[in-house]
């Protein structure tokens, strides 16, 4: 633990050896602030009173020292009970922040949901991804479509199965990206939703309901940048219009011919772009992923769709943004 109460005040470890008490349970608490691990208060009886509890890493402690001391470490309790857990960190409205390292199971997952949606304002899950980030397939939209189902098969570049082949058109040069989508997420992310297919590595995270964060561990603070990069240009015609009767001399056209001018867009998708953090927002749903045949894939594969995350269970492609760490920072703070 981070704090303990001292002399009546919150307080964090100064040296090795002081007493202070537990804010959840009351015990008594001994200062750690050797040199290899973070400098914490342990329980004097060696077992942590938040079952939930676990050691904290410095990614875990960084996290929490991003937010006001009075948010850090907050105890939520039951109101028809005597359970109670320590929230990492607890936002004024009510919302808690879980900094998680380790991997949790979907019934310990959906446990610690539905308890601080009970007794909280919900909860936010950000998961350190930083020893699995590097594994995710990152492709743009278009070059998704390519995925096949066939690949390993040298030479077979022909127009194989995908689902992308139903989710994604970019044949309207009006409005840019055209997404198949069950209607549970605004159109308007649709510029700036990137897929990527999740190996399943940390997979119990697809039962999780709240909002997901996945911490790259950098902090470079790219720019999120749009799926859809639009370019203004003008182009020069000559526009025809018909004379009236009594206008036209002998000899003339019958037309008027006046120099015009006009805007137009091209529409181009911008090169993939990462960044610090990624939110998850939905997945892409494979429709023909049940079919064995691979003509019944092609047949099936139109119930392919653009859903929000609470519709598919263990997806293959994921889609969310990648966000600057400061920017998700700010979000959450305010």
């Amino acid at each position: 633990m981070q704090y303990a109460t001292l002399d009546g005040r919150k307080s964090m470890p100064s040296h090795t050896g002081q007493r202070a008490d537990c804010p959840s349970c009351r015990g008594e608490m001994l200062s750690k602030c050797g040199e290899i691990v973070v400098h914490h208060w342990a329980h004097l009886s060696g077992k942590d009173c938040d079952p939930w509890a676990e050691q904290e890493t410095l990614w875990h402690r960084e996290w929490k020292n991003q937010f006001p001391s009075e948010c850090r470490e907050v105890t939520i309790y039951s109101t028809d009970s005597d359970e109670y857990h320590r929230a990492d960190v607890c936002l004024p409205n009510g919302t808690v922040l879980e900094f998680q390292h380790s991997s949790l199971t979907p019934k310990d997952i959906r446990k610690r949901e539905d308890f601080y949606k009970r007794y909280a304002n919900g909860v936010v899950w950000i998961v350190d991804g930083s020893e699995f980030m590097d594994r995710w397939v990152k492709l743009g939209w278009t070059q998704w479509v390519k995925e096949s189902y066939l690949r390993g098969k040298k030479g077979s570049w022909f127009m194989d199965y995908s689902p992308f082949n139903y989710v994604y058109d970019i044949s309207n040069p009006l409005t840019g990206f055209s997404i198949t989508s069950d209607g549970s997420l605004p159109d308007t992310l649709f510029p700036l939703l990137k897929p990527v297919r999740w190996p399943h590595t940390r997979k119990s995270w697809a039962y999780a309901n709240a909002p997901l964060y996945f911490d790259s561990g950098e902090r470079s603070n790219k720019p999120e940048m749009n799926l859809v990069h639009e370019k203004e240009g003008v182009e020069f015609y000559t526009d025809q219009e018909p004379k009236k009767l009594k206008d036209i001399k002998e000899g003339e056209s019958q037309y008027k011919y006046t120099e015009k001018n006009r805007k137009f867009y091209t529409i181009s998708e911008e090169p993939y772009q990462e960044s610090d953090i990624f939110e998850w927002l939905g997945t892409v749903n494979d429709g023909a992923a049940t079919s064995k045949g691979f003509s019944d894939k092609l047949s099936r594969g139109f119930n392919s769709r653009v859903n929000g995350r609470e519709t598919l269970h263990l997806p293959k492609y994921i889609i969310g943004r990648f966000k600057p760490f400061d920017n998700v920072l700010s979000e959450l703070n305010s």
